[in-house]
C-alpha cells in the first residue's frame, strides 16, 4: 500500500489476500470461484491505503470491477457485470477509478471450446466518479474557462470516498477509439496510460490520455511489459528492442 503498511497479494488458488507488516496479520479480501485462464484479480491500492480494487469474474464468466476496504472489510461492486471489465487503476486524486470494458467479450469466454479462437475483442476506456459530490472531468468546459493553479506536492494524502447509490450513472465513457485494448496503467495527476495490441505489430503500443486536453497520443510502441513507479513519474518498460 502507499503508506507502508500492507502488502496484497494472491495465492496459488486465487485468494485475494493483504498482510498488516507491523503485525503480521493475513486477511482475506476476496476469491476467484472461476477456474479460467483469464482469472487474474491483480489488486491495486488506492491513494489512502484503504482500497484495493481489483477485477473478479463474475458468474456470467464475465469480470467485474470490485473494491474492498481494509479497515471495514466491505466489499462493493462497482460495474453491473453487463460487460467485462478489466485492469482498474485508481487516479492520483482518487476521485476517479479507471478501467477497460469489452461488450463483444461473449464468445471467448468459453475457452475450452474452440469457436472461442480468433473472435475479435475491443474495449473502451471507462471511469467512475466515486464520490457523488465530485464532478465528472468529462464535464463540458465554457471558452472562459481559467485553468486552476496548480496545487503544492506536498499536499495531504486524498481521502477515497465512494457512493455506491447511483454509481451506475457515474460510470463515464472516455471518447477514444473502441479497439483491443489490454490493460491501464497509472499516470501523473490528468493522465492515465492505456496499452493497445494491434495485429501484425510485435508488442504493444502504449498511449497516454490526457484529460486537461481531453487528448490521446502515441507514447511508446513494440511495448512487452511496462511498469509504472509508485510517484507515477517514472516509467519502466521493456520492449523488443531492449
Amino acid at each position: 500500500s502507499p503508506d507502508g503498511k500492507y502488502i496484497a497479494f494472491t495465492d496459488t488458488d486465487f485468494n485475494l489476500l493483504y498482510t498488516d507488516v507491523t503485525t503480521g496479520v493475513t486477511k482475506k479480501a476476496d476469491a476467484e470461484r472461476y477456474a479460467h485462464p483469464n482469472r487474474t484479480l491483480n489488486p491495486v491500492w488506492s491513494p489512502d491505503s484503504k482500497w484495493i480494487a481489483y477485477a473478479r469474474l463474475n458468474d456470467s464468466q464475465y469480470k467485474v470491477i470490485k473494491v474492498h476496504n481494509v479497515e471495514t472489510n466491505q466489499n462493493l461492486q462497482l460495474t453491473d457485470g453487463m460487460a467485462d471489465a478489466i485492469t482498474p487503476v485508481w487516479d492520483v486524486s482518487g476521485k476517479y477509478l479507471y478501467f477497460l470494458a469489452s461488450t463483444n467479450y461473449a464468445l471467448n469466454i468459453g475457452w475450452l471450446d474452440m469457436t472461442s479462437y480468433d473472435r475479435p475483442i475491443t474495449r473502451a476506456l471507462y471511469l467512475i466518479v466515486l464520490n457523488k459530490d465530485d464532478a465528472s472531468p468529462l464535464l463540458p468546459r465554457s471558452d472562459d474557462e481559467k485553468e486552476k493553479p496548480k496545487e503544492d506536492d506536498k499536499k495531504a494524502t486524498p481521502v477515497v470516498k465512494i457512493d455506491v447509490d447511483g454509481i451506475s450513472q457515474r460510470i463515464l465513457a472516455v471518447d477514444i477509439p473502441v479497439r483491443n485494448y489490454t490493460e491501464l496503467q497509472p499516470g501523473p495527476d490528468g493522465y492515465v496510460f492505456y496499452a493497445e495490441a494491434i495485429p501484425n505489430q510485435q508488442g504493444a503500443t502504449l498511449h497516454r490520455y490526457n484529460f486537461k486536453d481531453r487528448k490521446s497520443e502515441v507514447y511508446l510502441t513494440g511495448l512487452n511489459s511496462v511498469s509504472v513507479s509508485h510517484d507515477r513519474k517514472s516509467l519502466l518498460y521493456r520492449s523488443n528492442s531492449t
